[in-house]
């Protein structure tokens, strides 16, 4: 997986590389597409988060997932121009991975669980999964019918698709949510 953070009009998405082709001249990537319509530019105000991430090419990644997951954890690192490695944590439906490397993915608030620096170096990605996981595991939220804890097998998986590891964690409740157009209830639990 070859993934570049731009912005397109003003906001993050992850792009396949080789949609894109990079000008030194201007430092700044251009589509290949002649019929894409999108602005290739800046970040907004409300993107800032994602600058240090800018023009990195995400190539390593991870996945956590369970069987009980309506939606599968992808861990992603990469290296700014200035050699900086930054991870994303994003949320995407099971079996994703195919169009995510295919077409990309626009990065919106639904989708990005945290993103940040981080260092690997003699830390290889799967070791760093763990570690960011146990870290920010609390930034993962589900929304289930019912206030039941329950216990969760998560299987980790490297970008070989290799099972690399295997964690048990239970859930508790966080909140509650009630939808005002159907009065409906939703449990908001987390690890």
């Amino acid at each position: 997986m070859r993934l570049i953070l731009l912005f397109l009009d003003g906001y993050p998405v992850l792009v396949p590389e080789e949609e894109y082709r990079y000008d030194k001249s201007h430092g700044a990537y251009y589509p290949l597409n002649p019929n894409f319509n999108g602005k290739i530019g800046p970040p907004s105000i409300k993107t800032v988060r994602f600058v240090p991430m800018h023009q990195a090419i995400f190539q390593k990644y991870c996945i956590m997932s369970s069987v009980r997951f309506e939606l599968e954890y992808y861990f992603l690192f990469c290296k700014n121009k200035a050699g900086k490695e930054s991870f994303l944590i994003i949320k995407v439906k099971p079996g994703s991975l195919r169009d995510l490397k295919a077409n990309g993915l626009i990065l919106t608030k639904k989708i990005v669980v945290t993103a940040g620096k981080v260092c690997l170096g003699e830390t290889t990605p799967e070791e760093c999964t763990i570690a960011l996981f146990n870290k920010y595991k609390s930034c993962i939220r589900f929304s289930f019918k019912q206030d039941l804890p329950r216990s969760y097998m998560l299987n980790f998986f490297n970008d070989r698709g290799e099972l690399f590891y295997t964690q048990y964690q239970s859930t508790y409740l966080s909140h509650t949510k009630i939808n005002v157009s159907d009065n409906d209830l939703s449990y908001i639990m987390k690890f």
